[in-house]
């Protein structure tokens, strides 16, 4: 029964988040189900098992690592990354309708995985790095770029935490996250800008050739007006 599925995961979902049950749920084989249904849509929705994992990872370090090891990081970045392939073929031609709702699902699922690894990713060291040799970065840079949404809130938080190793941040950079991370500084949503301000901070962070990089791209005017903003956490970040 799929609505029993959908319930049964959004009710782990909420009692990982609420009651800090992310360990139990992942005794009791919830990890492994959910990653299963990353990889095959029979099992159950891609979507909910994002939503899941990403909040029984929550602020849990053995358990991010414990989801990454069970094999999630590959199809979430291939969630990621297929939301591009959907647009270009709609793009391309066909039924505007269909199109029109194919982009928006593949944009939504995209979304939802970019979350999913930026919790695991969040001072993770080991998943950074395997995130990053799974190809996770060049497809959430495509994301990023997608002018389309208001809020581009989990993506550029998966950068940020990215961003914290040393090889990416020269990985970033060379593949084009600069001039668009700069751009989101002026983005109407408050959780965008905070996150875009901390990647780039994570950017420029004893790194010479990003910070020359980073001033020439028109950063310093927008993080200094967002010295102003009414999120404390924004401010620092600036």
């Amino acid at each position: 029964n799929v609505n029993a599925k959908e319930h049964a995961a959004l009710a782990l979902a909420q009692l990982a988040r609420r009651a800090s049950a992310g360990r139990k749920i992942s005794e009791a084989g919830g990890v492994a189900a959910f990653v299963a249904w990353l990889h095959e849509k029979v099992p159950g929705p891609a979507e909910l098992a994002a939503h899941a994992l990403a909040e029984i990872a929550l602020d849990d370090g053995d358990m991010q690592v414990q989801i990454a090891e069970a094999g999630a990081c590959m199809p979430l970045i291939a969630m990621v990354r297929a939301w591009s392939t959907v647009a270009a073929e709609a793009d391309a031609g066909g039924s505007a309708s269909k199109s029109t709702q194919s982009v928006a699902s593949a944009l939504k699922l995209a979304t939802v995985a970019a979350g999913t690894l930026a919790t695991l990713a969040k001072d993770a060291m080991v998943n950074q790095i395997v995130i990053t040799e799974e190809g996770g970065i060049p497809p959430l840079l495509e994301l990023l770029a997608d002018k389309a949404r208001s809020s581009h809130e989990n993506v550029t938080r998966a950068l940020w935490h990215l961003a914290q190793t040393e090889d990416n941040q020269s990985f970033i950079p060379r593949a084009g996250g600069i001039s668009p991370l700069v751009a989101l500084l002026k983005s109407d949503n408050e959780a965008t800008q905070q996150h875009t301000a901390a990647a780039l901070y994570a950017l420029a962070r004893d790194d010479i050739e990003n910070q020359i990089s980073l001033a020439k791209a028109g950063a310093i005017e927008p993080l200094v007006n967002l010295l102003g903003s009414d999120s404390k956490e924004t401010q620092e970040h600036s």
